[in-house]
């Protein structure tokens, strides 16, 4: 089979699935198994495609097609400027949260202590590690495998991976941090019951689910901020449509609403909540 032909039959493939941008994706997997770009599928498109390669790709294809995420088939995702390796027991990062990283880099301030918050895959701390190289950055979360990957991968030192619940254990360091960032399970039942259906099958339930209000995250953060973030430090955290209820969270833990700003998206959606702990 040829490369165009090839690209054709997967594109109709994933049509016939229902899978919205048939066209891009088929591209992608493609240009990722022959480690091509893309514009060079159409450059050169009578190039004939070993058979294995081509059970490959239609391999691919195939669980695609039965929606499964896209990253979760090819092993990675991108973030920022990097390639995150992802798999089925964290969240798939989304473009979205880096609104969380354009956030701290207009601060334009030196961070030397950096906590994130549910780490999930690394892509927030590592992010932040790269930006800061003097900082320490130290991410926390139920499973810190992927990101310990990640951070071999990216070569990256100044990043530490904590296994622990934060909600649950008594956690403590030595020291405050001057930046908290988190991207935290945020979906109410509500909103849970509203996720798309390819999410809610094979992405974690617990990398979404925020509790009965979708709130239990924010109130431990503000909780543990009060000790643990050093004055005139930040909270950086993503939110949606409930950003007003957790403003009142951390107003009802001495924070002033004067201190907090809330950020829109590139769609125009309240995206990152900034709070300056502005009391010891």
């Amino acid at each position: 089979m040829n490369l165009f032909d090839l690209f054709l039959y997967s594109k109709n493939i994933l049509e016939i699935n229902g899978i919205q941008s048939a066209e891009q994706e088929a591209l992608l997997i493609i240009s990722e198994i022959l480690n091509i770009s893309r514009h060079e599928v159409f450059i050169q498109k009578n190039k004939k495609i070993p058979f294995f390669k081509v059970l490959k790709i239609l391999s691919a294809v195939k669980k695609r097609s039965k929606k499964i995420p896209l990253a979760y088939i090819l092993g990675y995702q991108y973030f920022y400027l990097d390639k995150f390796l992802v798999d089925k027991r964290t969240f798939i990062p989304r473009f979205d949260t880096e609104h969380i990283i354009y956030a701290i880099t207009d601060m334009k301030l030196q961070f030397s202590k950096i906590l994130d918050v549910c780490c999930g895959s690394g892509i927030l701390a590592l992010t932040l590690a790269k930006i800061f190289p003097e900082s320490k950055v130290f991410g926390i979360d139920i499973y810190v495998k992927l990101a310990v990957k990640n951070k071999k991968k990216l070569k990256i030192k100044n990043a530490h991976f904590i296994k622990a619940d934060f909600l649950k254990e008594n956690l403590n360091f030595s020291g405050k941090f001057d930046l908290i960032v988190s991207n935290p399970p945020y979906l109410s039942s509500e909103d849970f019951s509203l996720l798309q259906e390819e999410s809610k099958k094979y992405e974690p339930f617990l990398a979404f689910y925020g509790g009965e209000d979708g709130l239990k995250f924010y109130r431990r953060v503000a909780e543990f901020s009060v000790d643990f973030l050093a004055c005139n430090g930040y909270i950086v955290l993503e939110v949606d449509h409930k950003w007003k209820k957790v403003m009142e969270i951390f107003s009802s833990f001495s924070y002033n609403e004067s201190s907090m700003k809330v950020i829109k998206d590139y769609n125009g959606l309240e995206r990152v909540l900034v709070i300056k702990k502005d009391f010891l």
